[in-house]
């Protein structure tokens, strides 16, 4: 019996693309669901394989504005009687899956799916893509991690003590993890990776797309987790849309990109915003329409892309200076070194600035 710990419909996907390696294999699946995706965005992708059976776990809202303003040592509770309902729903669900033979996991930056990992019983672990935190987890575990030094006083001992048992998620990194992936990169000793050509949805492209004479721009959350000031933001995509002409470019958001920032860029671009349920690679597969130019900064969906369609469909990443940039500088370096390496005539870097 193999267990799937899945929680964004990327996951989903290259879920499904491992799952027809070896399909006969019995599979449960446990579907961490966050009130970001619609259930539209799943349901292709569960349809799509056998599933012995599908667990459905509700992952909880962040806290409302309400709750973060109210006093520290309150907050603190109320934190924990979450926490606690939290990981008690996560854990049910892992415990009735018992021993398997291979636990396949999401993304490994995340500590609960680090938890997932360090509470069921399995023989191999893999992980799957999400997005380009797969280079990080892997720059994670080739730098190593420093453990936390314990308090020192009892009492503080204690509350740690009570925390790591029923409240916090076990963030412990696996020893060994097998990444499946459409990255090439080199990891540490003792880790694997086995490439993702995405052959399954490539065999199910639909024929006769209509073509639009657009650039579809695809949107990342880079104001709200802090890469760049929201107005840097909305400059770098009128400069898209001005480089390409604005009627031809359609602006599709990221499910976390935050309504107001939507508006404010499709305004300031002066562009259509066009969203879409299923994630971008399949919207584009099995949809009815495909653009001329697919175009982000350096989100995965472009390399992903660029594995599904080859030389139909040009592909363009454009660069951030660095001196823009408000944190993870050397992350974003790395985003871009890996991008230029995988360069095609239809596959490339450009720099608007």
């Amino acid at each position: 019996m193999d267990l799937y710990v899945i929680d964004t419909p990327l996951q989903l996907l290259n879920a499904v693309e491992l799952r027809q390696r070896a399909p006969a294999r019995a599979a449960r699946l446990v579907l961490l669901e966050w009130p970001t995706w619609p259930p539209g965005a799943f349901r292709d992708m569960l349809a799509a394989v056998p599933w012995t059976e599908v667990r459905r776990v509700a992952m909880l809202r962040p806290p409302t504005g309400s709750c973060r303003r109210i006093r520290a040592q309150l907050r603190e509770y109320v934190w924990s009687a979450r926490q606690f309902l939290w990981r008690r729903r996560v854990d049910r669900a892992l415990a009735e899956a018992g021993a398997v033979d291979r636990l396949v996991v999401g993304n490994l930056f995340n500590e609960y799916m680090r938890h997932a990992a360090s509470r069921v019983d399995h023989g191999e672990l893999w992980a799957v893509d999400d997005g380009t935190d797969t280079l990080r987890t892997v720059a994670a575990r080739r730098n190593g991690t420093a453990a936390a030094e314990d308090p020192a006083t009892a009492l503080g001992r204690l509350k740690l003590t009570v925390r790591r048992r029923w409240l916090e998620w076990d963030g412990r990194w696996p020893s060994h993890v097998r990444f499946f992936t459409a990255y090439d990169f080199p990891v540490p000793a003792g880790d694997v990776v086995e490439r993702n050509d995405y052959r399954w949805l490539r065999g199910r492209i639909a024929e006769g797309h209509v073509r639009e004479d657009c650039v579809w721009v695809l949107g990342q959350p880079l104001a709200e987790d802090g890469y760049l000031a929201a107005p840097e933001y909305r400059m770098r995509v009128s400069r898209i849309a001005t480089h390409y002409g604005r009627e031809r470019v359609v602006y599709v958001p990221h499910k976390r990109e935050a309504a107001d920032n939507i508006l404010k860029v499709a305004t300031a671009a002066g562009v259509e915003v066009r969203r879409f349920e299923r994630p971008i690679e399949l919207e584009l597969a099995l949809g009815a329409t495909m653009p001329t130019a697919l175009a982000s900064f350096f989100c995965s969906a472009l390399e992903n892309c660029a594995i599904l369609f080859g030389d139909s469909l040009n592909i363009v990443a454009i660069d951030i200076p660095e001196d823009v940039l408000q944190a993870a500088h050397e992350d974003v370096a790395g985003y871009y070194r890996h991008l230029r390496s995988r360069q095609t005539p239809t596959f490339r870097v450009e720099n608007l600035a």
